[in-house]
Order: C-alpha cells, then sequence, then structure tokens
C-alpha cells in the first residue's frame, strides 16, 4: 500500500511538471505572435509602441528576459539545481529548468544566449559537469522533491 502512495506522489508532480510546461508553452506562443505582429507593423508610426513593449519584455540583444520565464516556474528551482550541482553556471541552470519543462530548441534560442543547434551541446556539457546519464530523469527527481 505504501507503493501506491509514493505513484501517487509520482503522479502528482508528473501533472504539475505538465501544467508548468503548459504555461510556460502558452507565453512562449504569446511572445513569438507579438514578435510576428511587430515585423508585420515596421510602419514609423508603430514602432513607439513597440519599443515600450520590447522594453519591459526583451534584453538587450531582443531576446525575452529570463525575469519573465522564471516567474513562470517552480519556486527555488534553480536554486536547487544551483545547491545539488554547483559546477554548472547560470544559463546552464536556466537551460536545465527549460528542457525539464519540455520546452523546444526554438525558444531556448530566443530565451538564451544559444543557438538551437548548441542547445544539444551545451546539454551534453551539462550531463558531464554534472555527472548525469540523462538530465530529464535526473530534474524530474528534483521537482518531485521541490514540489511535493
Amino acid at each position: 500500500m505504501k507503493k501506491k502512495k509514493i505513484v501517487d506522489i509520482e503522479q502528482i508532480a508528473e501533472q504539475i511538471r505538465l501544467t508548468y510546461a503548459h504555461v510556460l508553452k502558452t507565453n512562449l506562443e504569446l511572445f513569438e505572435s507579438y514578435k510576428k505582429f511587430k515585423e508585420k507593423m515596421k510602419n514609423e508610426d508603430h514602432k513607439r509602441y513597440f519599443q515600450l513593449a520590447d522594453k519591459y519584455f526583451c534584453d538587450k540583444s531582443g531576446k525575452l528576459k529570463w525575469e519573465h520565464i522564471s516567474n513562470l516556474i517552480p519556486p527555488n528551482l534553480e536554486q536547487n539545481i544551483k545547491e545539488k550541482y554547483p559546477t554548472l553556471r547560470e544559463n546552464e541552470i536556466r537551460l536545465c529548468c527549460l528542457l525539464l519543462f519540455d520546452v523546444s530548441c526554438f525558444d531556448i534560442s530566443e530565451i538564451l544566449p544559444y543557438t538551437q543547434q548548441s542547445v544539444y551541446s551545451v546539454t551534453h556539457k551539462i550531463k558531464k559537469k554534472a555527472g548525469m546519464e540523462d538530465i530529464i530523469p535526473s530534474l524530474r527527481k528534483m521537482l518531485l522533491r521541490v514540489t511535493c
């Protein structure tokens, strides 16, 4: 009977992960729609309206500011990853967070200073640095501890 409770907690943690993943995906889709709309409206008259939004949402390179993403993930997740894997740099920790929630390589390249192609090589480096065989199961176990 005790084993059933463990399975139930794992199922709950997975539902929480999927909920966060959905919220992240929805927000990233909105950001992509905003970028497409902005591209269509290149008219000088509209430029000033987009400058205000860009200042709020984007960093100097035009990528989505991390603070908007960090508000959409479980509290303390970044800190827990940092404590468990102290050799990881800030962007590698952020990449772990995004991978945990099934964020696509395209979206990762819109947030972090990586190209779509470099996400794979950075992921491999993270595995080596952190001594993980597979990133996602290791992070899911961590999420289980954070959320339950």
